[in-house]
């Protein structure tokens, strides 16, 4: 007896039902402005800029997501909220102010420690990426 018969829904499954219901042309793609809907819907917790982040890695000129992304980008989302104690844990090492944010000199910092060369302007512009209200911070 699989899961589906007697009423109990993997992650995988649940996804790729709520996609189905927007999917009306039956192709297994969807419009991506689509999936931040989708994603409340399933009441799947994320980042603006994360989803931003890997809806941009898998755009076309069609505009269309497949199923199968979709379910990738919903477990993704999964696990980076299950991610986010060790992420903030890790994070505070880094905040020598105590404000609970990063400037662009803590991630200049952070990233150095980690061994990545990256530009100031590639900093300035995950800085810009990641800060949420505008403040010149990344906020957790």
């Amino acid at each position: 007896m699989s899961h589906s018969q007697i009423g109990i829904q993997t992650g995988t499954e649940k996804y790729e039902q709520a996609f189905k219901q927007y999917d009306l042309s039956k192709n297994s793609t969807i419009f991506i402005d689509f999936v931040s809907e989708l994603l409340d819907e399933l009441q799947i917790k994320y980042s603006k800029s994360f989803l931003n982040y890997e809806l941009k890695k898998i755009q076309n000129d069609t505009q269309l997501i497949t199923i199968s992304q979709f379910v990738r980008i919903c477990q993704l989302c999964e696990n980076q909220e299950l991610m986010r104690p060790k992420y903030e844990e890790f994070i505070l090492k880094f905040d020598k102010s105590g404000k609970q944010q990063l400037t662009f000199e803590h991630l200049k910092d952070m990233l150095f420690k980690l061994g990545e060369k990256v530009s100031d302007e590639n900093i300035l512009k995950m800085l810009q990426d990641l800060d949420k209200d505008q403040d010149g911070a990344i906020g957790y």
